[in-house]
C-alpha cells in the first residue's frame, strides 16, 4: 500500500519533480491536445516520443509513467540515489534483482498538479486490470466544469485520485473529498500531500454524505459510478451504478437538498441509458429537485445500447478475470437489462445543478449537442477537398477551395476512405480496429470508435465535405 504519512519525503518528491519540469515534458510527450482531454496518450505513442528526448530523461517516464521495468542504475542516475530510496520507501517502485518498476502505479500531471494513479489497463505492462484508482477522459471532462468564481466551501463525492477536489480547490477556502474505497483512500491522501494541499483540502473515508452530515457547501462536484450493472455481474467498484445506473447519482442529486448553500452548485459528470427522446434520468432529477433548484442537463453524446453493451462486456472480460473468454455471454446479460429497461440508446451527460432562493423561480432543461448520425448512416464525401499537413504533428488540416474547413487528427483521417455511401459507421468501426490490429498502429484495446466516428463524421458534415446517405 501507498505510504501517504511520510509527508518529507512526499515533499522532496515534489520537489524534484517541480524541479525536473515533470508537467511541461509530460505535456509535451502526451500532445497538447490530448493533454487536455484525456490523461492517457497510448504506450507506443510515449514510447516513441521518448526516443527524441535525453536517455536519462527518458528512463524518468519510462519509470514512472509508463511503469516499465527500468535499470536501477539508469534511475539512479536519472534521479539521484535520494529519490529513488524515496520511492522505495513510498511503496511506489519496488527492486526486481538490478531492476526498478512500478508496484502498479502510473504519475500523470495536469496543469501543473500531480496525480499517482492505477496503470491504465490497456498498457501492455499493465498487471492490475481493475485498480483502485484510475481516471479517463470523463475526469477532464468534469475538470472543465468548475466554477471559475471565488467560493467557500467545496465538497467532491466519489473522489478517487482526488483531482476534482485539488482543481475545485484552486478558487475556495476549504475543500472536502470523500473517499469509500479503502484502498483508493490512501492514494487520495497521497496525492493531496503531493501538491502540498494538506492545509486546504481534507480527505474523508466514508460513503458519500456520512462522513459531513452536519456540513453545507457552496460547489459538490463528482463523478460517480454510473455504468448499469447487471445484478449478477461483479463489476468494478468505480463504475457500478445498480441496473438502471442511477444509484449513487440519485443518492448524490437528493444530498443537494440538505448539504447545498443557497446558491450553491452541484456539478456532475456521468452516464446513462435512454431512448430515441433522451436520457431517462432527466425526469428522475425533476422530480428530486422540485421546486428548489434550477439546473441543466446536457447530453453530450449518445451511442447505440448494443454499442455500449459491446463496450462495457469486453471491458469487463478484461478487467475482471472470472469473465474472461465470456464476453459474448456478459454482453447477453447486458442486453437482456437494458431491454427490460427501454433503453436503447446511451448518452453522456454533464449536469449543472443551481440551489435557488425563494424569490427565483425553478427551471429544469434538457440541452443536447450530440451529433444526430446513428451506427446505421452511411457516410458519404460530397464535396472535394485536400488533406494537408499542420504545423502540429498530431493533426492534419482539411481544405476545400484551398480554404481550411477542418482539422483532424492523424487517426480520423483513416476513416475517408470508408465514406463511400455504402459503408455503415458500425461497419467502419470493424474495419478500422482490424486496420489497427495488423499495421499494429496503436496497441491500446478498442472495443468501439463508434462514438470517434459519429463526431468526425458529424464534424465533416457541417463543413459541407460529407453528407448523410
Amino acid at each position: 500500500m501507498i505510504s501517504y504519512d511520510k509527508h518529507d519525503l512526499i515533499k522532496k518528491f515534489k520537489m524534484f519533480l517541480d524541479k525536473f519540469d515533470y508537467d511541461l515534458i509530460y505535456q509535451l510527450l502526451s500532445g497538447d491536445i490530448n493533454y487536455f482531454y484525456n490523461p492517457w496518450q497510448t504506450y507506443d505513442y510515449i514510447v516513441e516520443k521518448l526516443y527524441n528526448i535525453e536517455p536519462e530523461k527518458r528512463v524518468v517516464y519510462k519509470l514512472l509513467l509508463l511503469g516499465d521495468k527500468v535499470k536501477k542504475d539508469d534511475a539512479i542516475s536519472a534521479m539521484g540515489n535520494e529519490i529513488i530510496n524515496i520511492l522505495l520507501e513510498l511503496n511506489i517502485v519496488e527492486e526486481d534483482c538490478d531492476y526498478l518498476k512500478s508496484k502498479g502505479y502510473s504519475l500523470i500531471s495536469y496543469c501543473d498538479y500531480y496525480f499517482l494513479v492505477g496503470t491504465p489497463y490497456f498498457y501492455s505492462n499493465c498487471k492490475e486490470k481493475d485498480p483502485a484508482v484510475y481516471i479517463g477522459a470523463d475526469t477532464y471532462k468534469l475538470a472543465k466544469m468548475h466554477l471559475s468564481k471565488k467560493v467557500g466551501n467545496v465538497l467532491d463525492l466519489c473522489t478517487g485520485s482526488g483531482i476534482q477536489i485539488v482543481l475545485a480547490a484552486r478558487n475556495a477556502v476549504k475543500g472536502i473529498g470523500i473517499e469509500l474505497n479503502p484502498e483508493a483512500y490512501p492514494v487520495t491522501k497521497f496525492n493531496i500531500l503531493l501538491n502540498g494541499l494538506e492545509d486546504k483540502i481534507e480527505i474523508r473515508n466514508g460513503d458519500l454524505y456520512n462522513p459531513v452530515k452536519d456540513l453545507k457547501f457552496d460547489v459538490i462536484t463528482s463523478n460517480p459510478p454510473f455504468i448499469p450493472v447487471p445484478k449478477d455481474i461483479n463489476y468494478s467498484l468505480a463504475g457500478d451504478g445498480g441496473e438502471d445506473g442511477l444509484d449513487i447519482v440519485t443518492r448524490i442529486v437528493n444530498g443537494y437538498k440538505e448539504h447545498l448553500n443557497v446558491g450553491g452548485y452541484g456539478l456532475m459528470i456521468g452516464e446513462a441509458i435512454g431512448d430515441e427522446n433522451g436520457a431517462f434520468m432527466s425526469e428522475v432529477l425533476q422530480k428530486i429537485l422540485g421546486n428548489k433548484f434550477s439546473g441543466k442537463l446536457f447530453l453530450v453524446n449518445r451511442i447505440t445500447i448494443e454499442e455500449q453493451a459491446k463496450n462495457v462486456s469486453g471491458l469487463t472480460n478484461i478487467i475482471k478475470t472470472k469473465y474472461e473468454g465470456k464476453a459474448n455471454e456478459i454482453y447477453e446479460k447486458w442486453m437482456q437489462m437494458y431491454k427490460k429497461l427501454g433503453a436503447t440508446y446511451y448518452y453522456s451527460f454533464e449536469l449543472k445543478v443551481k440551489k435557488i432562493s425563494e424569490n427565483e423561480k425553478p427551471k429544469f432543461e434538457v440541452i443536447t449537442t450530440f451529433p444526430k448520425w446513428t451506427s446505421k448512416d452511411k457516410p458519404l464525401i460530397c464535396k472535394e477537398y485536400n488533406v494537408e499537413d499542420s504545423e502540429n504533428d498530431d493533426v492534419y488540416l482539411i481544405k476545400v477551395d484551398g480554404k481550411i474547413v477542418s482539422v483532424l487528427d492523424k487517426e480520423a483521417t483513416k476513416l475517408i476512405p470508408y465514406m463511400d455511401g455504402k459503408t455503415e459507421i458500425s461497419d467502419m468501426v470493424n474495419k478500422i480496429n482490424e486496420l489497427d490490429k495488423e499495421n499494429l498502429v496503436n496497441k491500446e484495446i478498442y472495443f468501439s470508435k463508434q462514438r470517434d466516428i459519429i463526431e468526425v463524421c458529424d464534424v465533416l458534415e457541417k463543413c459541407g465535405v460529407v453528407e448523410r446517405v
